[in-house]
């Protein structure tokens, strides 16, 4: 026996079963008394602390001592130990395992948070990055996106009916103000067919605020033609502003200048700034001269307004805002010629009515409301 066991077994406890008997006197063995080495029975592990060593009696079978009669104390066993006992050192493999394990729960973090972000039509959001304030904008987008989608969906449907009706009735049901368009739509088709035409597409938009009412201007593809067309969104639905359609004149523009009418008219023209003084107009420091065309006339016409007037300040406005090429903007205006006139061609600006084709509101209601 080396000395390391000798030194073992000097304060091992002896422990026997409770039917054996019991000496009274307990000898302490020398060093130099020879112990009969018996053999160690290792103990099971309970839970996931290890039990020990005991040493077993001659005579005395395996089976028949409990385990639960010889458990170490755990704090014994894992903090004292025996002073000669070398401890078994942890394997390595045990410390690549956790190792592998970490990279393998940092990787999957990053990935996770990098497939979240980048995933298309997924929003991710994030508790910590986002406030309240954000949270709330981002839900007002999505609701203002669908409504908008929707809006779109009615726009279409609108136009479609519109375009395809062949009748006055049945165009009448799109067009704003109903009850003074419907008479003057009447007097029109009566010497033009009803046009019908297949909507195809919004080509064009923008949008416009008159007096506070939402206006949309638009360019379509109808049956293959590029045609604009302006809608007003009100609490009845999208609705088709059939005069600035047609370009609703309400006399006839050649009629109107052959017989040189004194009698105020208003007409829808495309305006820009010129500089043709003559006759009763001549003096360039009392007016300033306006051309004025048309769409489906060739005739053209000079309008003038006394310079310093607000109605002056107001045209200046419109071109300041409004930086349109070529004909320039389309503009509704109420014109007459002077009684004393011997300009053919030169006419009396006395008011602006629209900034486009269109009335911001009815007239018909606001002359009641006079």
């Amino acid at each position: 026996m080396s000395p390391d066991e000798q030194d073992h077994n000097q304060d091992a406890i002896r422990l026997v079963p409770d039917s054996a008997e019991v000496e009274d006197e307990v000898i302490r063995l020398d060093d130099s008394t020879e112990v009969e080495e018996r053999p160690r029975v290792k103990l099971e592990k309970k839970g996931t602390i290890a039990v020990g060593f005991r040493e077993q009696v001659v005579g005395e079978d395996e089976e028949e001592v409990a385990p639960e009669q010889v458990i170490l104390d755990p704090e014994e066993r894992w903090t004292d130990g025996d002073a000669g006992e070398e401890r078994k050192p942890v394997p390595l493999g045990w410390f690549v395992l956790l190792g592998g394990g970490l990279v393998a729960v940092l990787a999957w973090v990053l990935l996770g948070a990098i497939s979240g972000k980048n995933r298309p039509g997924e929003i991710v959001v994030e508790e910590n990055d986002r406030s309240e304030t954000e949270l709330i904008g981002e839900i007002e987008e999505m609701k203002a996106r669908k409504e908008a989608s929707l809006h779109l969906e009615e726009v279409d449907e609108v136009l479609k009916g519109f375009f395809a009706a062949p009748t006055v009735e049945e165009k009448a049901k799109f067009v704003r103000h109903p009850k003074r368009v419907i008479p003057l739509m009447e007097e029109y088709y009566r010497e033009r067919d009803v046009s019908v035409m297949e909507y195809q597409k919004v080509v064009e938009q923008q949008t416009l605020s008159l007096r506070n009412r939402p206006f949309m201007a638009l360019a379509v593809r109808a049956s293959g033609e590029r045609v604009p067309i302006l809608l007003e969104d009100t609490d009845d639905g999208v609705l088709v502003d059939w005069e600035s359609w047609v370009c609703y004149q309400p006399v006839d523009v050649e009629k109107f200048v052959t017989e040189r009418s004194v009698e105020s008219v208003q007409l829808r023209v495309f305006c820009s700034v010129d500089n043709f003084y003559t006759y009763e107009f001549d003096d360039e420091s009392r007016y300033v001269c306006f051309r004025m065309t048309f769409r489906h006339s060739d005739r053209i016409l000079y309008g003038y307004v006394e310079r310093g007037s607000e109605l002056e300040q107001r045209m200046w406005k419109v071109f300041r805002r409004r930086k349109s090429k070529g004909a320039g903007p389309p503009l509704i205006v109420q014109v007459r010629f002077r009684e004393d006139g011997q300009m053919k061609n030169g006419v009396l600006i006395e008011d602006l009515i629209s900034e486009i084709w269109a009335y911001p509101v009815d007239p018909t209601e606001v002359a009641v409301q006079i």
